[in-house]
């Protein structure tokens, strides 16, 4: 996950990339405020899975895939940096 800054150094959104075993870049998407919800839901009966929204910037095609984390610490990490992300986009607005 990176965040993307702009020539001010605001924080302009959050890209999520699925990357392959091979290192290339599988899917990705951009959360584009500190509203994370519609792109990133979290199972309700499980800590480590999650439907991810991917929207092509170019065509504007939406899909949603599932996301599993194989342990619970680094789905912990990704919600942790979800949030973080979401706290440096509030600071950043004011």
């Amino acid at each position: 996950m990176m965040l993307k800054s702009d020539k001010k150094n605001q924080v302009e959104g959050c890209k999520i990339k699925l990357v392959n075993a091979d290192q290339t870049v599988f899917a990705e998407t951009t959360i584009p405020n500190d509203k994370h919800e519609p792109f990133v839901q979290a199972c309700t009966d499980s800590s480590r899975f999650f439907a991810v929204l991917l929207v092509n910037e170019k065509t504007g095609q939406k899909a949603n895939v599932g996301l599993q984390f194989p342990e619970r610490n680094d789905s912990f990490d990704f919600k942790g940096a979800l949030e973080t992300f979401a706290k440096y986009y509030r600071e950043d607005r004011g």
